[in-house]
């Protein structure tokens, strides 16, 4: 076993170089390199970004710079779903694996083998139960996940069909049918994944309205819970917790890590968040706020008191 930092050409090539020298030809490539430093983009420093894109982009480019005179049978990146969807705060990984997935078709434009493989959650092994058995939490989206047993069929698959070019796993949500129409992730507008199933309310069978059904006489929503306020701090209540929860999925963050007496913007909301914010607070209360209300307001609980106001939250105090 070698070990190098194969984002530096030169020590890849000064390990590689005796060891070829004694050894058969290379015959296949799989790139598993990688680092995290998530952050929103906004407030992301130089040095997130490169270190994390350095394994993927600089690591995949050496890999296929020094292999060019070898006769590889499999070329396999292991890449992230997040290449084809993005995810908030993690920009920089997102781009990583792009590359990745440009690499891999390039390859094959040259008739040379390649497959980017956009990984979703692994469940077994890998980052997320490394860091999960340390006692880190780590945030992911609503995702089923994939087993070890799956990847490494995955990885077969990029062995027997070695001109794949780009393969993406992982799309198939853990969100209960009856949770959807309040929590779509935030790519369920794309029309590119319009296919599928979960995405589209109105393929949900009668089974899943009646378990819907039963389900709200335990849990309400927004408009039932303001309907229901007797006080206008009732209302407020009601509306800054459910308010949180919707941002913290848009930002991939914990809710316990978000403080309603900061601005939203504090936390590196953009316009683009801002726009999803203000159409589910219409929808959620039938209140209109501009993109304005919600990145300038001094706080979010400023933001949630004119939601308030304007919900008609003159209930007895």
């Amino acid at each position: 076993m070698l070990r190098c930092d194969v984002s530096d050409y030169t020590t890849l090539s000064g390990v590689l170089a005796p060891t070829l020298k004694s050894f058969p030809p290379i015959k296949g490539v799989v790139q598993l390199a990688m680092t995290l430093n998530d952050s929103l983009f906004t407030n992301m420093t130089p040095e997130q970004w490169t270190d994390t894109i350095r394994p993927k982009v600089h690591g995949s480019k050496n890999l296929h710079d020094i292999t060019l005179d070898q006769p590889l049978d499999f070329f396999i990146l292991l890449s992230s779903l997040h290449s084809f969807i993005g995810n908030p705060g993690q920009s920089n990984y997102a781009a990583g694996c792009s590359y990745q997935v440009a690499l891999a078709k390039y390859r094959n434009a040259l008739n040379m083998p390649a497959v980017a493989i956009d990984l979703g959650i692994v469940g077994d092994v890998g980052y997320v139960v490394e860091k999960t058995g340390d006692g880190k939490k780590v945030q992911v989206q609503d995702f089923k996940h994939i087993s070890e047993k799956e990847l490494l069929a995955l990885v077969e698959l990029g062995i027997r069909e070695p001109h794949m070019g780009h393969l993406v796993t992982g799309l198939d949500s853990a969100i209960e049918s009856t949770r959807l129409a309040a929590e779509k992730p935030f790519f369920a507008r794309d029309l590119v994944l319009s296919h599928l199933e979960y995405l589209r309310p109105h393929l949900h069978t009668s089974s899943a309205t009646t378990a819907s059904t039963s389900s709200s006489s335990s849990a309400l929503g927004l408009a039932q819970q303001i309907a229901a306020s007797r006080t206008s701090e009732a209302v407020h209540l009601a509306i800054e917790t459910a308010l949180i929860k919707k941002l913290s999925r848009s930002l991939m963050m914990d809710a316990s890590e978000i403080d309603a007496s900061r601005a939203m913007s504090s936390y590196g909301a953009d316009s683009l968040v801002a726009v999803e914010m203000k159409n589910w607070v219409m929808r959620e209360t039938r209140v209109g706020v501009s993109v304005f209300d919600v990145l300038q307001s001094g706080s979010i609980g400023e933001l949630v008191g004119r939601i308030v106001e304007r919900v008609g939250g003159g209930k007895e105090d």
